[in-house]
Order: C-alpha cells, then sequence, then structure tokens
C-alpha cells in the first residue's frame, strides 16, 4: 500500500469509527479498531519520520479538532463570566461530550451553533444561535432592509416566507451578499424585489431582530426610487413576491395596524428612518 494512501485509509477509519461510535472514551469497540488500526500504520510508515509526523496530525484533527469559536469573528468568540451575570461558553475542552456541540449545521447561507455554556446561577446546558455566513469573513455584514421611498410614499412588497407559509407585507430586504458593499447589496436588492434603481441611498443604522437566538445585524437604508416600483415588469420573477403597494405616509400606522405589519426587519427600519426625520 502506498504510504499517503495509508495515510489517508487509517484517517478515513478513524473518522468514521466517531462518528458511529457514541462515547469516543469508554467505548471498548472504538478502543479496539484504533489499536488495529494504529498497529496497522506502525506496519505501514516503516519508522518514516516524516509519515509519521503526517499521521499524528491527521489523526489530531479527528480526535482534537480546531475549536469552531476560533473560526468566529471576535465579538461572537468571547466566552464571557457567568461570576458577572453574564452567560459564558464553555470550550469543547472542558466538555465531556463535545460532538454535541459546535457547528450542528451550515449552508451557504446561514451557520447553527450549538455552545455548551454556563448560566449566572452556575448551571450549565446547551445554547442555540444562528449566524449569517458572510458574517465569517466580513463580521458586520449581516443583512441589508430598504425603506425605499418613490413620490412621497413608502413601499412595501407582499412576500410569501417560508419559515411562516404565509404572505407577509415586509419592506425589501436580504441577506449580505460575499465581495460587494453594503450599499451594493441594498441596490442588488432594490433592483431584485421591486426592478428599479436607486438615485440616492443613506444609511439610518443598525437592527437585531431577534438577540435570543441571530447573532446578526442588518443594515438599514432609506433609499430614494428612481423608477416607478408599481410597474413589475422588471422585478426578479424569482423572487416570491404578489404586491406591490406605495402607502401614503400619513397612511403609515394604519396601514401597519389593520394588514397587519409584523416583520421585524421592517418595523425596526421605519422606526429608525422616523427617529432620524427621514419619514
Amino acid at each position: 500500500m502506498p504510504i499517503f494512501t495509508g495515510v489517508t485509509s487509517v484517517h478515513s477509519s478513524l473518522r468514521l469509527v466517531l462518528t458511529k461510535t457514541d462515547d469516543r472514551t469508554l467505548s471498548p469497540f472504538y478502543n479496539l479498531i484504533v489499536f488495529d488500526l494504529l498497529a496497522a500504520w506502525h506496519t505501514i510508515a516503516q519508522h518514516d519520520k516524516a509519515v509519521v509526523l503526517a499521521f499524528a496530525s491527521m489523526l489530531q484533527s479527528v480526535i482534537m479538532p480546531e475549536s469552531y469559536l476560533d473560526k468566529l469573528p471576535t465579538d461572537l468568540k468571547r466566552n464571557g463570566d457567568h461570576s458577572a451575570g453574564e452567560i459564558e461558553i464553555i470550550e469543547l475542552s472542558d466538555v465531556d461530550d463535545p460532538r454535541k456541540f459546535g457547528v450542528l449545521y451550515e449552508d451557504a447561507f446561514i451557520v447553527l451553533i450549538r455552545d455548551k455554556v454556563r448560566f449566572p446561577n452556575g448551571k450549565t446546558g446547551g445554547y442555540i444561535r444562528v449566524l449569517n455566513r458572510s458574517q465569517l469573513e466580513h463580521p458586520d455584514s449581516g443583512g441589508t432592509v430598504m425603506v425605499p421611498i418613490w413620490n412621497g410614499k413608502l413601499i412595501f412588497i407582499r412576500v410569501f416566507r417560508h419559515s411562516t407559509r404565509q404572505w407577509e407585507w415586509e419592506l425589501p430586504r436580504g441577506f449580505q451578499e460575499p465581495d460587494i458593499s453594503k450599499e451594493e447589496n441594498a441596490e442588488k436588492e432594490i433592483k431584485e424585489e421591486l426592478g428599479v434603481g436607486v438615485r440616492k441611498i443613506q444609511a439610518i443604522g443598525n437592527v437585531k431582530p431577534n438577540t435570543g437566538i441571530l447573532a446578526s445585524s442588518a443594515t438599514c437604508y432609506r433609499v430614494d426610487l428612481e423608477g416607478d416600483p408599481l410597474d413589475n415588469r422588471s422585478r426578479d420573477k424569482e423572487e416570491a413576491i404578489g404586491e406591490v403597494k406605495a402607502v401614503a405616509l400619513e397612511e403609515l400606522d394604519s396601514f401597519i395596524r389593520e394588514q397587519p405589519v409584523t416583520c421585524g426587519f421592517s418595523l425596526s427600519a421605519i422606526l429608525l428612518a422616523r427617529a432620524h426625520g427621514l419619514i
């Protein structure tokens, strides 16, 4: 067997054992297989120092992987101090069952994390939080929410949301795309959801719609449109948008109450725009 094929084979076997065994420390099955693999590897390596070091590095990556916290932005990997009334993150090296914690799921848009924590009363448990994927490379890039104005009216969209399985009245918004600025992202979302360009854009602040579980924030913008958003011929057909509505500012409160508008991003952005005297 070629040396590096042997390295890969043993490494894959060890990883398979770890995924199939409930307790890597106490399981006789795990210990038996690991000892057999190590014995086989001793024969493969034939005391070649470089190969032994390569295998040792692989073995360490399986049994003692890099902490998931090391991959997070600085603000999101702060451990905290339970004695000061905070919820303290416990390092996985101090956890008996580390495979139940860390990154549970990730895709192109989100990262789902379960931390082992110690609460202010000293009790321990698991705590879920969700990050936008873009935060791993750009910590302040959660997303954008736009307060679009056309002819003195505020533009809402009626969009079907998978999470609630309902049609919702909202302001245009979206995830932050990589490799473009927040302003460019806002303009892109306006083009996709309203089918028009942007004449003027102004940042008005950030919102954190659910600090109990979401680690991300969104930047809000007051946006003056350069075209009629009610003419939907240029709108992206992939967006699940059923209707676009222009609401006069003097009718905004009644529109929010009667529809109702329940989107936390939208309500927060409207309040920020009012606080800045922009609507």
